[in-house]
């Protein structure tokens, strides 16, 4: 029983960084473009292909003039 406990911990530690990291790590790349583009670097790209929010959030950032 304090082993199903344990691996219920474990798994669970591994299931919260990975949402976490699938959340997180996108909503960084697109505060960098966003400053970037902000600063005046318009060369910039998003390469962030996610079908949920933050792919939209990605889609609406992503300059429509040629590179």
């Amino acid at each position: 029983m304090i082993f199903g406990l344990f691996f219920a911990v474990a798994i669970s530690l591994v299931v919260a960084w990975s949402i976490t990291t699938g959340i997180t790590k996108p909503v960084f790349k697109g505060v960098t473009f966003a400053k970037q583009v902000a600063g005046g670097e318009l060369s910039q790209t998003l390469d962030i292909d996610q079908q949920d929010e933050i792919g939209e959030l990605a889609t609406a950032l992503t300059p429509w003039w040629p590179t």
